[in-house]
C-alpha cells in the first residue's frame, strides 16, 4: 500500500479522480490517500512521511536528493501564477514598509515574492484561504494568493498590486512552475516507472473524461462555486499537467538557477552523497597524500549558498560580521568577502583584528568585541576606525580618557589630528537566561560579559546620556542550545531600552542610539536527520518583538558557527583498529587537538561519523560491536565518540567527521606538537579544490616553539 498526499483543491481532485476511484490500470499497486494544504504538503516531503506526494517546485529543489519528479500531474503554466493583494494602494518602494501574508515558508509563492520583493521581512505564514479575511480584519498590510483566490478576491473589494506570475514571465519567458507530483527515491526504480505510467493515465482519463471526476471534485471543494471550481482546473490543468515536457523542464532548471543565485537552496547539512564524491575526487586528484593523515574540507559552493541565504533574509543596509574565531584561515575570510558586500567580520582579539585587515576587510567592516581589551588595543582599534562593542563601564572611561586626551592636544593617543572615526557601542547582558548548553550560554543571571541590564540599569542610563559618541548597542545570547523565543527577547529587551535612551538622548540634544549588534546564536543542525530553525523564522520572532527594529537602526549580526560549521568535514586516515570485548576502538589522526569541546563534552557537542575504503567509497552495514573513535594525544580523555554504530573498520580506512567547519581548527591545540592539517576547498562535489591551507611542516613546527 502506498501513500498518496495531495490537497483537497479542484485541479488535484480532477487529476487524481481515476487513480482513487481505480478507473484505469495501476499496475497491480495499491494507493492510501491523504489530504492537506500544500503547506502541510511540503513539510510532509521534508520528513519523508508519504510515498507519493504534490509539493510546490520550491520544495521540491530542495528535496531532490530524496525524491523523483514524475512526468505527469504538475501544476505549471503562463497566466497561472499567485497574486500580490491589498484592500489598499500600493506601490513598490511602500512593501519593505507593510506585513504581507504569505501561504508557507516553502511554497513556490512565496519564492515569487522574494524574488518580486526581497527587502520585504515582515512576513506571516499563514493557511492560503485565511489571507483575505487576515488583509480585510487589518491584521496584515498585504497577501500572497494562489489556487482560487485569484478567482475570488475582487469581490471582496480588495485589490491587485502585481501579478507575480507576470513578473516570472517577463524575466524568464518561461511557464511558472508551481507544484509538480514526486515519489520517493526508496521506492524503486521499477515502482516510480510504474507511477509515471499510472499518472499519466489518470491526467489523460480526467481531460479526456471531465465531467466523470468532477463529483469527487465537489466532494472536497464544497464551499466553492461551481464555476470558481471550472475556472481553478482549466488554469492549472494543461498540456504540462499531462507531460512536463522540454519547457517544463527548461522552466524548472531556471527555478533551481534564481533561486540558488538568491541563496534559498541551502541545506542544513551537506549529502552523504556530496561527502563521497568530494573525497573520491580529492583521493584520485591525489590531493590526499601519504604524508596527509588528516584533512578538513569547505564546501564552498555550499558556504557560498549560505551565506548568500543570510544576506536574503535581513535588510540591506544589514552588516553580516562573521566571527573570526570560528573560522580565522585567511582564505575563507578572503573568499566569504567577496560572496556579498553586506559581509564583515566579528573580532574578539586584536590579533583577530589584524587578520580582517590583512583579509581585505575595511575599517567600517569589523566588529571588535574582545571582552578584554587593554589601553593600547583601544588606541589601536580607535586609530584604525572599526567599530568597537565595549564590554564593560570602565571601558567606556578609558575610551572617553583617550578621546579627551586627542581633543585637547591634537594628535593626542590616536596619533592623528582629527578625532576617531570609530563607532561605539556598549555589550549590555539582557539577564534572559541559559540554553541548554550552559558552557556556551552568556545571558544567565550572571555572565562574564557585558553589563547586566537588571543590576546596572541606573548606570547603563547614566553612560548613555552622558557620553554623546556612545551610540550602539550589542548583546549576545548565546552560541547553540537557545531557543528563538529566548534569543527574540534578548533583543527586544535591548530595544525596549534602547528607544527610551533615544527619547532622553534628543532631550539633551544627543544624536541617537543608532547601531543595534544583536550578535548570532541561531542554532544549526550537528544531525543530518534533523532540522534546526530557519534564519528568516528568525528574523520573523525579532519583528514580533521590535517591530522596528530595521527601521530605526543599522543592524550587525555574529552568525559565524551558523555560517560555518555544515559547511565543513574533517576527514582522518584510520591507522590502528583495536579489538576488546564488545567494543572496537579506531585509532584516529585527530582527537582533542581538533575537538577539543567534543572530547570533553561529548553530549552537548555530537557529530555524525562515515566510514570509506581507501577509494572513496562509502562502506555499508553495522559491525557487531560499536567503535570508540580515539585521538592521537597522549591523555585519556582523547576520544572524540564513545559506542558508536559504525560499518566495519579496517586499517587505512578514512573516517569522516561532519560539520566541523566552525570552531574546530581555530581551537587547535598545541599539546604533542602534532603538525596541523592540510585544508583544502571544493566547489561542485570536487569538480574543482583550492588549497586553503598546507599541513605544517616540522621547520614550521620548530619556529613556533622557538
Amino acid at each position: 500500500m502506498l501513500t498518496i498526499g495531495i490537497s483537497p483543491c479542484p485541479n488535484d481532485t480532477f487529476i487524481f479522480d481515476a487513480i482513487f476511484h481505480q478507473r484505469i490500470d495501476l499496475e497491480g499497486l495499491q494507493f492510501e490517500f491523504r489530504f492537506h494544504d500544500v503547506e502541510t504538503l511540503n513539510h510532509k516531503a521534508m520528513s519523508v512521511d508519504l510515498d507519493v506526494i504534490k509539493v510546490s517546485f520550491f520544495t521540491y529543489l530542495l528535496l531532490r536528493q530524496k525524491f523523483e519528479l514524475l512526468e505527469s500531474g504538475s501544476a505549471m503554466g503562463f497566466g497561472t501564477g499567485p497574486l500580490l493583494i491589498s484592500k489598499n494602494e500600493y506601490t513598490h518602494e511602500d512593501l519593505p514598509h507593510l506585513t504581507v501574508a504569505i501561504p508557507g515558508h516553502f511554497t513556490t509563492a512565496h519564492m515569487l515574492f522574494r524574488m518580486f520583493a526581497p527587502s520585504v521581512k515582515k512576513k506571516e505564514f499563514m493557511l492560503f484561504s485565511e489571507i483575505e479575511d487576515a488583509i480585510l480584519r487589518g491584521e496584515v498590510d498585504a497577501g500572497v494568493i494562489i489556487h482560487e483566490n485569484r478567482f475570488t478576491y475582487e469581490k471582496r473589494g480588495l485589490k491587485k498590486i502585481v501579478d507575480l506570475g507576470s513578473h516570472w514571465e517577463k524575466l524568464t519567458g518561461a511557464p511558472i512552475p508551481l507544484g509538480g507530483i514526486v515519489a520517493r527515491k526508496g521506492l524503486g526504480a521499477d515502482t516510480i516507472e510504474k507511477l509515471n505510467r499510472i499518472m499519466h493515465r489518470s491526467v489523460k482519463f480526467a481531460l479526456e473524461h471531465p465531467e466523470v471526476a468532477m463529483p469527487f471534485v465537489k466532494q472536497h471543494a464544497q464551499e466553492m462555486a461551481e464555476d470558481v471550481m471550472k475556472k481553478h482546473i482549466q488554469l492549472y490543468v494543461n498540456e504540462n499537467t499531462l507531460k512536463i515536457g522540454t519547457e517544463g523542464k527548461a522552466a524548472i532548471k531556471k527555478l533551481q538557477e534564481i533561486a540558488s543565485e538568491m541563496g534559498l537552496l541551502r541545506q542544513s547539512n551537506l549529502k552523504s552523497e556530496s561527502i563521497e564524491q568530494a573525497l573520491r575526487s580529492a583521493i584520485l586528484q591525489g590531493r590526499i597524500r601519504k604524508e596527509d593523515t588528516a584533512t578538513i574540507f569547505y564546501d564552498l559552493t555550499f558556504l557560498e549558498e549560505r551565506i548568500r541565504y543570510l544576506t536574503s533574509c535581513f535588510p540591506p543596509a544589514t552588516l553580516h560580521g562573521l566571527a573570526i574565531k570560528a573560522n580565522p584561515l585567511l582564505r575563507i575570510m578572503e573568499h566569504v568577502r567577496g560572496v556579498s558586500p553586506n559581509i564583515g567580520v566579528e573580532a574578539a582579539s586584536i590579533g583577530e583584528v589584524s587578520l580582517a585587515l590583512q583579509a581585505g576587510y575595511r575599517p567600517d567592516q569589523i566588529v571588535y568585541d574582545s571582552p578584554v581589551k587593554t589601553l593600547a588595543d583601544l588606541e589601536f582599534a580607535l586609530k584604525t576606525g572599526i567599530h568597537i562593542n565595549m564590554d564593560n563601564l570602565s571601558e567606556l572611561e578609558r575610551v572617553d580618557k583617550i578621546r579627551n586626551e586627542t581633543s585637547t592636544t591634537g594628535a593626542g593617543k590616536l596619533g592623528a589630528s582629527q578625532e576617531s572615526t570609530s563607532t561605539i557601542g556598549l555589550r549590555i547582558n539582557p539577564q534572559v537566561g541559559l540554553g541548554t548548553i550552559q558552557e556556551s550560554s552568556v545571558a544567565g543571571e550572571y555572565s562574564k560579559f557585558g553589563v547586566a541590564i537588571k543590576n546596572n540599569r541606573k548606570e547603563l542610563e547614566h553612560v548613555f546620556l552622558t557620553y554623546p559618541w556612545l551610540t550602539g548597542v550589542h548583546l549576545h545570547v548565546g552560541s547553540q542550545g537557545c531557543p528563538l523565543g529566548m534569543l527574540a527577547e534578548g533583543i527586544g529587551l535591548l530595544y525596549d531600552f534602547a528607544q527610551e535612551m533615544n527619547e532622553r538622548r534628543s532631550e539633551k540634544g544627543f544624536p541617537h542610539i543608532s547601531i543595534f549588534d544583536i550578535g548570532g546564536g541561531l542554532p544549526v543542525s550537528y544531525h543530518s536527520d534533523t532540522t534546526p530553525p530557519l534564519m528568516e523564522d528568525y528574523v520573523t520572532e525579532i519583528l514580533k518583538r521590535a517591530p522596528k527594529l530595521f527601521d530605526s537602526f543599522r543592524v550587525i549580526t555574529e552568525f559565524g558557527r551558523w555560517s560555518y560549521t555544515n559547511a565543513g568535514w574533517t576527514v582522518s586516515r584510520v591507522e590502528y583498529v583495536k579489538h576488546d570485548p564488545g567494543i572496537n576502538t579506531a585509532m584516529l589522526h585527530v582527537g582533542a587537538d581538533l575537538f577539543v569541546r567534543e572530547c570533553l563534552n561529548p553530549r552537548d557537542w555530537p557529530h555524525e561519523y562515515s566510514v570509506f575504503d581507501q577509494a572513496g567509497n562509502l562502506r555499508q552495514g553495522c559491525d557487531e560491536h560499536p567503535y570508540n573513535l580515539a585521538g592521537p594525544l597522549c591523555f585519556s580523555g582523547d576520544i572524540l565518540a564513545k559506542g558508536v554504530i559504525l560499518p566495519e573498520i579496517k586499517e587505512g580506512d578514512y573516517l569522516v567527521i561532519r560539520d566541523s567547519g566552525g570552531y574546530t581548527f581555530s581551537m587547535w591545540s598545541r599539546y604533542n606538537s602534532r603538525q596541523t592539517p592540510r585544508i583544502l576547498g571544493y566547489y561542485n562535489d570536487g569538480e574543482r579544490f583550492d588549497l586553503l591551507k598546507e599541513r605544517e611542516s616540522l621547520e614550521e613546527l620548530h619556529r613556533f616553539w622557538k
